[in-house]
């Protein structure tokens, strides 16, 4: 198998380069790859190589002094692994012409090119990878992308173990291996990301439902007992309580509190230290203020005999606070 990707370097001096002769900027040294060095005007690129039935491997590493921009280009479709320090992604790319920005500085990335039929077959039982053999059968022109999933580390690390072999028969199974770990635990991450967010998202339907129903009592601001009740930790809660409510959970808690005490005082008689009281504030005063700032006036100035002049002074800032 050959590489899919070829680099387009107008000022490169590219040699091949021995084990033993790496050059001193690279920090993963792969015995079994073959190894070119490439000089240009904004440093040097190493590129190690490892071709195999199920993918092709190519770590580059850089040494830059200036920020540069690599042209390279996809010579047929492919479904391509990027690994760097940031993160993991698969994708498919369609043959054509790419750039990608390099800053200054020691970088790798790894790439996998993986076989396109031993990708269809994996995907096939695999769900969340379908968006991607969808998007090659019915859209082959156009570059698709997964998610992201941080895997660098374990994969950089379980790549340099490789070096360890001393046996070429016992390298060829442990690349597969390799391989088809490194497949597994993208999608393993895919999974994962999903889960958590299904989780966090059921949760946060929960917490919603629960605030609505008891946003007058002391435990709709209290968030170590919250937290205990919904089984997160404290951070995991303001976190859940965002996604729900699209602001922290004491603003939320404020911002139904001051609904439902307009909406006491435009539709009943009831006093304002009641109301205060039945919408979770013990102290009047502290009521009033908390009013004022919401609304822009303390209740005591509320005419609660003039419905509709109420709603004319209330509406913009209310239909604000409110939505």
């Amino acid at each position: 198998m050959y590489s899919n990707i070829k680099l387009d370097l107008v000022s490169a001096k590219a040699e091949a380069t021995a084990f033993d002769c790496l050059p001193h900027f690279c920090k993963l040294p792969l015995k079994w790859a073959d190894a070119n060095r490439i000089k240009i005007n904004e440093g040097n690129i190493l590129i190690q190589s490892i071709a195999h039935y199920l993918a092709n491997i190519e770590l580059f590493e850089y040494s830059l002094t200036t920020d540069s921009v690599i042209n390279f280009s996809v010579s047929e479709p492919s479904f391509l692994m990027f690994v760097t320090a940031q993160g993991s992604h698969l994708c498919y790319s369609p043959p054509g012409d790419y750039k990608k920005n390099i800053p200054r500085g020691d970088h790798a990335v790894l790439i996998l090119t993986f076989s396109i039929d031993w990708t269809m077959r994996k995907c096939k039982r695999l769900p969340e990878m379908q968006p991607l053999i969808t998007h090659f059968q019915n859209a082959p022109d156009q570059y698709f992308s997964l998610p992201h999933s941080g895997l660098a580390s374990s994969i950089f690390k379980t790549l340099g173990k490789l070096d360890h072999k001393t046996n070429h028969l016992d390298v060829d199974a442990d690349i597969h291996v390799f391989i088809n770990d490194t497949f597994n635990k993208y999608y393993s991450k895919l999974i994962s990301k999903k889960t958590t967010k299904t989780y966090h998202q059921q949760k946060a339907e929960d917490i919603a439902k629960f605030i609505e129903e008891h946003f007058a009592t002391e435990i709709a601001q209290d968030l170590p007992q919250l937290a205990s009740r919904f089984m997160v930790s404290e951070r995991n809660l303001a976190r859940i309580a965002k996604l729900a409510f699209g602001i922290p959970l004491h603003e939320h808690v404020i911002k139904t509190r001051m609904k439902a005490s307009l909406h006491q005082m435009i539709e009943t008689k009831k006093p304002i230290y009641e109301i205060a009281r039945q919408n979770g504030y013990q102290d009047p005063h502290y009521f009033s203020k908390a009013f004022k700032k919401h609304f822009g006036m303390p209740p005591s100035q509320v005419d609660r005999t003039k419905d509709n002049a109420l709603h004319a002074l209330l509406g913009v800032q209310s239909c604000q606070q409110l939505s």
